[in-house]
């Protein structure tokens, strides 16, 4: 079953627009949404924030692992990594225009966090042994300026 609701969510603080698939619940975002929503929920320096990026192999994974289910719907904001998912938000009406690939996601916060001097600092965690620092001096080449606070 597939629905949309439009939702004021306590975790996000504004109204996003969001639809279910198969039981989880996809926010209609794109990128500048999810990183303006990053910077706000780091302004309000409130509670810690989680954002799952997924697409349909994480929805079909849901249905068979209820605790992974349970983290895709308990996360701040859930953002469709996949074509797929884009398709069924625009045929429930969603203005979508791509996915929000996770990779993407996380160079553009890096990049304009980095050339904003806003004084984020970056903490780069999981991965196999040594990826998190490889992460690190790819992202510090890329992004000059990002304060890395360790990995």
């Amino acid at each position: 079953m597939t629905q949309i609701k439009e939702q004021s969510s306590q975790t996000t603080g504004s109204a996003l627009t969001e639809f279910n698939v198969l039981g989880v619940r996809v926010h209609a975002v794109q990128i500048p949404t999810v990183i303006q929503q990053m910077r706000q929920w780091i302004a309000e320096r409130e509670n810690c924030h989680y954002i799952a990026v997924t697409g349909m192999h994480g929805i079909i994974e849901a249905q068979h692992d209820v605790g992974f289910k349970n983290v895709l719907n308990d996360a701040d904001l859930v953002v469709p990594d996949g074509m797929p998912l884009v398709w069924i938000g625009r045929i429930r009406g969603q203005q979508l225009s791509r996915r929000v690939y996770g990779p993407e996601l996380m160079a553009t916060f890096c990049r304009e966090t980095a050339a904003a001097s806003c004084g984020y600092r970056h903490f780069l965690y999981g991965g196999d042994d040594g990826v998190a620092g490889q992460l690190a001096r790819s992202l510090e080449k890329s992004c000059p300026g990002i304060q890395l606070a360790g990995s």
